[in-house]
């Protein structure tokens, strides 16, 4: 008798113990990132989006646990355009075998390095460039991820040139500072923003004379400030490694 009594009393101290740990590793949450890249396809630009840059903001090598989402979409001509995506779920590592999870980090990064590659087949050079209604619709998509960091990084000198409205009019460009409020009402007719919270964008442009910096000085003043009113934190930048 006293032996069943002892071997249930290790079966029931075995058992909560293989709870207790259980219970643990499913409370462990790891995060997900989300970067969205916009690439301004309609002008030669200094700076471009890179490989490198792209996953200092994930850093799997050293949380390689985490998950994170990429996706690179083109701003052209039209409002529409080519995306490419690649993804990695979040696992936890007291369930998980880490060897697996090495080759699924590397296979993220490989997925990204081709997206790339693809992209720097893409010929740049287009007489209009829609800005606003690209940049708004995936903002929008962002703030609906599940991701609990999100991030945008718009490579592009802002210049919206589109049959409507184009910031290359000297009187529309001096309006973003004037009229700005009916700008902003003007584009959202286009596409209305939601709640931004939690987002932050990065501004990524490295100007090539002192018009092109007076220019952009006064279409990312527009921009940050109507994003800003949406709940994003909005950053102009010549380049990642100096954000």
């Amino acid at each position: 008798m006293k032996k069943i009594i002892a071997k249930v009393f290790l079966f029931v101290l075995f058992a909560t113990a293989f709870i207790r740990v259980y219970l643990y590793a499913n409370s462990i949450h790891y995060p997900t990132t989300g970067v969205v890249v916009m690439s301004d396809i309609t002008d030669a630009m200094l700076v471009k989006p890179n490989k490198n840059d792209i996953e200092s903001f994930f850093d799997l090598n050293k949380n390689r646990w985490n998950g994170a989402m990429f996706k690179l979409v083109d701003i052209s001509d039209v409002s529409f355009n080519r995306s490419q995506k690649a993804g990695i779920e979040a696992e936890n590592d007291w369930l998980s075998n880490e060897a697996k999870r090495i080759d699924k980090v590397n296979s993220f990064y490989s997925n990204i390095e081709q997206i790339f590659n693809d992209v720097s087949k893409t010929k740049t050079g287009k007489d209009n460039t829609s800005i606003y209604v690209p940049i708004a619709q995936e903002l929008n998509l962002l703030s609906e991820s599940k991701a609990e960091n999100k991030i945008m990084l718009v490579y592009s000198d802002l210049m919206q040139n589109t049959n409507e409205i184009s910031f290359y009019n000297s009187e529309t460009l001096n309006s973003l500072s004037s009229k700005a409020d009916s700008v902003s009402k003007y584009f959202e007719s286009q596409v209305v923003l939601k709640n931004l919270n939690g987002i932050t964008i990065y501004f990524v442009y490295q100007p090539v004379n002192t018009e092109n910096d007076e220019e952009f000085k006064i279409v990312y003043a527009f921009f940050k400030k109507m994003f800003e009113n949406k709940g994003a934190k909005v950053i102009a930048t010549a380049g990642i490694d100096s954000k």
